[in-house]
């Protein structure tokens, strides 16, 4: 196809994976990018279609998007004519699934008709990774290691922000200090090891109140 020759040469090189479609969803070109992401060669992937198998668009909890013509992106974005921009998985040539931001885009002819689609996709499973790593060490910063209530830290931040928006609003609010009575005596006559399994115990109860907020 001319409109495939076209952008092939503007897309080899590229550092995201890329492949065409032609109007039945058929796989018509696969750049050296998808196949390194994928490990599909273009050999195997021309001429297939995303639901045969191989390729397959899947959300986290792994429902294949691809078996239905209406969950499908590259169906939607053929059938609608709207480009289609999210992150789902995809299959990996050797079972696992890789987390990919892609996007489709339509292709038309001279007289605005709908020909294929080109799919731009990258692997996104690092920069997650690497997101939920510093959203792991946030919350560890924040939270007490022994029983994962706000520690003093994050405590002091909270009262600073809620007190601000509750003055701006003329909400009425109160505070509440709670100390364990007598809990030096515990850890003297029992050591601290019972001292910090009743400090979890407190902080469990704590947690598990509804309607109580635990800053």
């Amino acid at each position: 196809m001319e409109w495939c020759e076209h952008y092939k040469t503007l897309t080899e090189n590229l550092n995201h994976g890329v492949y065409f479609l032609d109007k039945d969803k058929k796989i018509i070109y696969w750049n050296q990018t998808a196949e390194r992401i994928t490990g599909y060669k273009a050999e195997e992937m021309i001429g297939k279609s995303c639901s045969d198998g191989f390729l397959m668009h899947i959300k986290e909890e792994g429902k294949n998007l691809c078996n239905n013509c209406n969950l499908c992106p590259v169906a939607i974005v053929i059938d609608s004519g709207e480009v289609y921009d999210g992150e789902l998985y995809i299959k990996h040539k050797d079972g696992y699934r890789i987390l990919v931001h892609t996007k489709v885009f339509p292709v038309r002819n001279d007289g605005k008709e709908i020909i294929g689609a080109i799919e731009i996709f990258y692997d996104d499973s690092e920069r997650n990774e690497l997101k939920l790593r510093i959203q792991e060490l946030e919350k560890m910063a924040l939270l007490d290691s022994l029983t994962k209530i706000a520690n003093r830290r994050f405590i002091e931040m909270q009262l600073s922000s809620r007190i601000n928006e509750f003055k701006r609003f003329g909400w009425q609010f109160g505070i509440m200090f709670i100390d364990i009575d007598h809990f030096k005596l515990v850890n003297d006559r029992y050591g601290h090891e019972i001292g910090d399994r009743v400090l979890k115990m407190v902080s469990n109860t704590l947690l598990k109140t509804q309607g109580l907020l635990i800053l």
